[in-house]
């Protein structure tokens, strides 16, 4: 298995009690534990046993839920900007080129 977390050991190490404040989350169903890590190969969450060495996604490329959460919200917010830029130019199309029309059709 490999781990993309910078700082993080061959595999996941043990799981950490929920911080102040925060909510546990889903749990494996398997293991129990929290779902804190992502199976690249299977494009799935994962807990940390489920990771380790005798676990379902050994061999597999993981990385940290938090990580692909983020790389996630990068691709929508970058999809939302095209979109936005999208509706921008259908609109300066929209008042450059049919003035005078009826704009309800549009």
């Amino acid at each position: 298995m490999s781990v993309e977390s910078a700082g993080q050991g061959p595999w996941p190490g043990p799981e950490p009690g929920p911080g102040p404040g925060s909510e546990p989350g889903p749990l494996c169903p398997e293991h129990g534990q929290a779902l804190r890590w992502f199976c690249c190969s299977e494009q799935r969450p994962v807990c940390a046993a489920c990771a380790g060495l005798g676990g379902r996604c050994r061999g597999h490329r993981i990385r940290r839920a938090e990580e692909r959460a983020e790389e996630l919200r990068n691709k929508i917010v970058d999809q939302c900007e095209r979109l936005q830029l999208q509706s921008a130019t259908i609109t300066k199309y929209v008042a450059d080129v049919l003035p005078g029309k009826n704009q309800r059709a549009v």
